[in-house]
This record gives C-alpha cells, sequence and structure tokens, in this order.
C-alpha cells in the first residue's frame, strides 16, 4: 500500500512544471523524517472540516457554544483546497459538525 502512495506522489509532482512538483516532493519527504516544528515543503495530509452542522445532542458537545456561522464547506472551495496543495496523500474529513449530514 505504501508502495502505491508513494507512486501517486511522483504522478502528482510529474504533472507539476518542472522543476517545482520535484522540489516540493523532496523537501515534504525530508520534513517527514525530520519532523520539524515548521514544514518547507507542501503537506502531505489535508484534515478538512466540511461542516460544523450536527443534529445530535452530545452533552459534552462544544458545538451549541460556538459562535461561528452554522455552514459548510462548498463542493467549489473544497475543490479549490485540492488544487492549492497538489501532493495531498490523504485527507481527513473531520470536525466538530457531523460529516455525513
Amino acid at each position: 500500500m505504501r508502495i502505491i502512495q508513494g507512486l501517486n506522489l511522483l504522478k502528482n509532482a510529474l504533472r507539476r512544471k518542472p522543476p517545482f512538483g520535484f522540489i516540493g516532493l523532496a523537501k515534504s519527504a525530508v520534513d517527514y523524517y525530520r519532523e520539524p516544528a515548521a514544514v518547507s515543503g507542501s503537506p502531505l495530509f489535508l484534515q478538512i472540516e466540511p461542516t460544523i452542522l450536527c443534529n445530535l445532542e452530545c452533552a459534552y458537545c462544544i458545538n451549541p457554544t460556538l459562535s461561528r456561522d452554522r455552514t459548510s464547506l462548498s463542493f467549489e472551495k473544497f475543490k479549490h483546497i485540492l488544487s492549492e496543495v497538489p501532493l495531498i496523500n490523504k485527507i481527513s474529513l473531520v470536525g466538530i459538525g457531523e460529516s455525513f449530514m
């Protein structure tokens, strides 16, 4: 599985105009093993909150006390985010809202 993920990263790097795809991939690889406080390459993993909406009423949840707008991420904005970070290896759709609403 890791080999396939590595090949997908390399394929995405080749699609970008040289040398930026390779430079970003190399910086990401170095950052992955060094684990610095601030990364210099492109992120390989994204954590995105698709919505803040939720129909549950969990007693311990902080969602009702937040002062944010009750909204969801549009598909257009989601595609824009992905286009800005072309070397993504993994996306996690999490957050305070219920992602399957």
